[in-house]
This record gives C-alpha cells, structure tokens and sequence, in this order.
C-alpha cells in the first residue's frame, strides 16, 4: 500500500494496525518554572547553544540515573552487611 505524500497523508491502515509517520514518539508534558527558574534556564541554554527542552531532558535523566545508582549502592551495601556481618562484627571489637 502506498502512503502517499508525507505531509498529505501521516495516517494508513496496513494489516489493522495504524501506521503513523512524521510524528515525534514519546510524551510531552508542561512543567511549571519559578520566573527565577525559567530565567535560569532560558541563560543556561543560551550559554550552550542547546534549546531549553534538551537541558531539562538531560537533567531528568541525570536525576534519575543518579536515584538508580544510589538504589543500587544501598542494596549492595545491604547485601554485604549480612553477608560479611561476622567479619564485621569481629573487626568493630579491635
């Protein structure tokens, strides 16, 4: 099936799925900046030649990379505390 011109057509049907092309994938949301927050960033992203939407995206993958890893570290350190809790143990009466 042809789709046609890309901007006459973005939708088809092929096999009763919808097929969608020229869409961006993922979910956009508003998020609400102090007038201090917004100036900040509108600063940040001239600085860097980056659009605004970019520096947010890398900082909430910053943020949760760096949740994910402190999860990670305190279960390790969960993990080798019961299983080393004799060693340690003798180690604190030196």
């Amino acid at each position: 099936m042809e789709c046609g011109d890309l901007h006459e057509k973005l939708l088809w049907r092929h096999r009763d799925e919808w097929c969608r092309f020229g869409t961006i994938s993922g979910m956009a949301m508003n998020v609400r900046f102090s007038d201090d927050e917004a100036d900040a960033l509108r600063v940040q992203a001239e600085r860097e030649g980056r659009p605004q939407s970019e520096i947010v995206r890398a900082s909430v993958r910053d943020y949760i990379d760096r949740r994910a890893h402190s999860a990670k570290v305190r279960d390790s350190a969960c993990r080798n505390t019961k299983e080393f809790r004799t060693v340690l143990d003798r180690l604190g009466s030196l």
